[in-house]
């Protein structure tokens, strides 16, 4: 059995994310990434989601997906922009073990965000 079942996805309105959920089979945890992008504005987002949402999300379902990821349990965020101080905001400090699987974007900041 794959360490991981993945299912990927895009939504359809404009400023929609490109989405990810994942089954770690070995920790018996569910998790997805949002990344959005709009020009040099971006938003990177990671949750621990249950297993209804993952069996839920669905490539062709569009925008649903997306707007149930974000009803999970938000780990960790990164933004950047053009006309501001990039930055990242912790939500749990074990998203990296928590998503293990995922190819985690940061900004250029130095100082994150805790947020407890």
């Amino acid at each position: 059995m794959e360490d991981f079942v993945l299912k990927k996805g895009k939504g359809t309105q404009p400023g929609a994310s490109w989405w990810t959920v994942c089954y770690d089979t070995e920790n018996h945890l569910y998790t997805a990434e949002c990344y959005f992008t709009n020009g040099c504005i971006g938003g990177y987002y990671l949750y621990e989601i249950t297993k209804e949402i993952f069996d839920r999300a669905d490539p062709e379902a569009g925008d649903q997906t997306e707007q149930l990821i974000h009803t999970g349990r938000l780990l960790y965020e990164d933004h950047s922009d053009i006309n501001a101080v990039n930055y990242h905001i912790i939500h749990d400090n074990n998203y990296e073990t928590i998503c293990r699987w995922a190819h985690i974007i940061t900004s250029d900041t130095d100082v994150p965000t805790w947020v407890d």
